[in-house]
């Protein structure tokens, strides 16, 4: 009786073993993701053409109206900031595009002109309205031989923005001045906040070498910059110069092409809003870098025929 019983539970146990092995045969195979070697790309991964706006875009450049410029502006803004809101742990870009060519009877009221005060005694300039007014080609700014019983030997002028930026594209098509100890500055900037040092992103223009461009950026109390020969003499005419800051990275163009890039954590540390400035100054104190001031050049004439901003590079704006 016990033999019959074992033969039964063999029998069920061999058919229970057949009918699992059915079933695994039966079943599909599992998917794979991506081939040998291969990972599947993360949904949160924008492609590079994606993160740069600038990506394939060709180097032409149509003829446009400053509104229809301005709008694509806007629309490419639009766009980043919809890219940018994906990616966590950023801060949110800051400023609204513009395009100021200058042509209206007085200065936008988007800028600020420095008045009565000075940068400190690495200056031989003060600021003051006086010097800064409208031409025939746009803007002007001046430096010059101040009267005498001055206070500071130069009167100088400068413009800053009104509203304060984070990270986006900044331009200006201008024609500097020559002349020993005297600088064009273009450039974005914090101020000083309690223990927070200046931060500060620069294009720089020395007088005395014309055919030379300084491009640095501040952080943490320290510059980090790059010299670079342009090819070209920036007193001779009009060129475009711009800086693109990302999150990521700061990039320099001139006339279209990109120079210079930095990248890093210090890079990736300057976070704070900064106002947009362009200015002529001079000194006595930095003459290594600058040479002496040689008085005999005064009036000397920064020109500015545009500047402008988009929150996102897409190409050239003025």
């Amino acid at each position: 009786m016990l033999r019959v019983l074992g033969q039964g539970l063999a029998v069920v146990l061999l058919c229970a073993y057949a009918l699992g092995a059915w079933i695994t045969l039966r079943a599909p195979a599992p998917e794979r993701l991506g081939g040998e070697g291969e990972r599947p790309a993360a949904a949160s991964e924008p492609s590079p053409e994606a993160s740069d706006p600038g990506a394939g875009e060709g180097t032409g450049q149509s003829v446009e109206t400053e509104a229809s410029r301005l709008e694509q502006a806007k629309l490419d803004a639009a766009a980043a900031a919809r890219s940018s809101s994906a990616k966590r742990g950023r801060l949110p870009q800051l400023g609204e595009a513009f395009i100021e060519t200058f042509e209206g009877p007085r200065l936008h009221e988007r800028w600020y002109v420095s008045d009565g005060w000075s940068n400190g005694d690495w200056t031989a300039n003060d600021w003051r309205a006086s010097q800064v007014g409208l031409g025939p080609n746009g803007l002007n700014i001046r430096l010059e031989t101040a009267e005498p019983g001055s206070e500071k030997v130069l009167k100088g002028g400068e413009v800053q923005s009104r509203q304060r930026f984070r990270y986006g594209y900044f331009e200006v098509r201008m024609r500097v001045p020559r002349g020993s100890g005297v600088v064009t500055g273009v450039f974005t900037y914090a101020h000083t906040d309690g223990a927070l040092r200046p931060e500060e992103i620069d294009i720089e223009i020395t007088g005395r070498d014309t055919r030379h461009v300084e491009l640095t950026y501040h952080q943490g109390g320290r510059p980090t910059g790059k010299r670079l020969a342009l090819g070209f003499d920036a007193a001779e005419d009009f060129h475009t110069y711009g800086v693109e800051w990302t999150p990521d990275a700061i990039r320099w163009r001139i006339n279209g092409r990109q120079v210079h890039e930095a990248r890093g954590p210090r890079v990736q540390r300057l976070t704070r809003p900064q106002l947009f400035i362009l200015n002529q100054w001079g000194t006595e104190v930095l003459t290594e870098w600058t040479g002496e001031i040689d008085h005999s050049g005064s009036p000397w004439v920064l020109e500015v025929s545009c500047v402008a901003y988009s929150p996102a590079y897409a190409g050239p704006l003025c």
